[in-house]
C-alpha cells in the first residue's frame, strides 16, 4: 500500500487497489488514542491524590 495522500495522485483504479482505507489489515487510527487520554487525565492526578 502507499501512503494515503500519495494515493490521490494516482488514477482511480490505483486508489481503490492501494489506498489503505480499502486494504484489509490496515488500521485507520494512529495508535496514540490512549496517549492522548493519559495526557488529558494527568491534570487530574494531583486533585484526586489529595482526595484519597
Amino acid at each position: 500500500a502507499v501512503p494515503i495522500f500519495h494515493a490521490y495522485v494516482h488514477v482511480q483504479h490505483c486508489q481503490v487497489k492501494l489506498n489503505p482505507k480499502y486494504r484489509d489489515g490496515f488500521g485507520l487510527t494512529d495508535g496514540e488514542c490512549l496517549e492522548r487520554l493519559w495526557s488529558y487525565l494527568n491534570r487530574f492526578v494531583t486533585m484526586t491524590r489529595k482526595m484519597g
